[in-house]
């Protein structure tokens, strides 16, 4: 999963307007960035930190004490079975025994939290896979992330997470269902991979 994921290798998402765009970590800028956003939509309308995303705190890292060196997968999304929490526990199982220094974290609430709990139990995951609850600061939560992977098997329909990762610089992986591939280019802003395919999730 991620050494297969060359972030040089996509392009932003489908524009309907340009703006300048800094990496978080890097502070790497890009000009005339195409930045995805709804039909119509005003950029200077836009919060600052979509336009600056290095302005915007990675906090879960600080929360978490996580290095700025040490990857950092993550998901946003209700712990309901549509967006399928257990497949993104299942894919951080067999990527520990790959890469040993990913660290990954949920943020999100729903009616399968006591399950993921057991499962992240069983899976041996507890010092390595992080629970974060019901978020209001997605912004900073997403920036934090290295990667956002996205596992939902049904009733996706614009993710507005996926536009927030774009929009912060951070590369997506997600499954193809719903309208997600009305915002990801599979190969080009982003990789789509069938839903419920762990195995391809991993590799």
């Amino acid at each position: 999963l991620m050494p297969a994921y060359d972030a040089d290798r996509f392009d932003p998402p489908a524009p309907v307007a340009y703006v300048t765009l800094r990496h978080p970590t890097t502070g790497a800028s890009a000009s005339d960035v195409p930045l995805l956003m709804d039909t119509g939509a005003d950029v200077t309308l836009l919060p600052q930190e979509f336009v600056e995303p290095r302005d915007v705190r990675r906090i879960v890292r600080q929360e978490l004490r996580i290095e700025e060196t040490t990857p950092l997968v993550g998901f946003v999304a209700n712990f309901h079975p549509d967006k399928a929490p257990l497949d993104f526990i299942a894919v951080a199982e067999k990527i520990a025994t790959i890469l040993p220094n990913v660290r990954f974290c949920m943020a999100g609430h729903g009616p399968l939290e006591e399950t993921m709990r057991r499962a992240i139990s069983q899976a041996h995951l507890g010092e390595r896979l992080s629970l974060l609850g019901f978020r209001k600061d997605i912004l900073e939560v997403i920036a934090s992330f290295d990667l956002l992977l996205l596992t939902s098997v049904a009733r996706e329909a614009s993710s507005t997470v996926i536009k927030q990762a774009a929009a912060l610089g951070v590369p997506v992986i997600a499954t193809d269902v719903g309208g997600t591939r009305e915002i990801i280019d599979d190969g080009r802003t982003g990789i789509l991979v069938k839903a419920g395919d762990i195995e391809t999730l991993v590799a």
